[in-house]
């Protein structure tokens, strides 16, 4: 990976609802808005997956893909405000589909927490943001 470049990569990305958010991403990054650019890139990946697995369910009629997408919903459903789901489309996706693999799955997880560290007044020792 010599010459890696997040714009010629985001220009990749299949979704076009997925590239216009990577790019709120790259330009928070960019702003040197670390924190922001972290949190929204969470939302970008959580919304990608979804995407994906709508797009098995449209082209394909994936019954997992279906199965995934009903168990998220039912947990939107029964706790609104809860952020469970979000853990749990990874986990569904990672164990019952290909869109994820392993390597893919121990960096969502970093992602997930790093995000957290970054969307929650989480202070240092010398009380300045994470």
């Amino acid at each position: 990976m010599n010459n890696f470049s997040l714009e010629e990569t985001s220009e990749k990305i299949y979704f076009s609802k997925t590239k216009e958010y990577f790019n709120e991403v790259l330009s928070s990054y960019h702003n040197e808005n670390y924190r922001s650019a972290i949190v929204m890139l969470w939302s970008v990946v959580i919304c990608d997956i979804i995407y994906k697995l709508n797009h098995l369910v449209d082209i394909y009629d994936d019954k997992q893909a279906k199965n995934i997408l009903k168990t998220i919903e039912c947990i939107q459903t029964n706790n609104p405000k809860s952020s469970e789901w979000e853990i749990k489309l990874i986990e569904e996706s990672w164990n019952n589909t290909q869109l994820i693999d392993n390597v893919e799955y121990t960096y969502l997880d970093f992602l997930q927490k790093q995000r957290h560290l970054c969307a929650h007044p989480v202070l240092t020792g010398n009380a300045e943001l994470h």
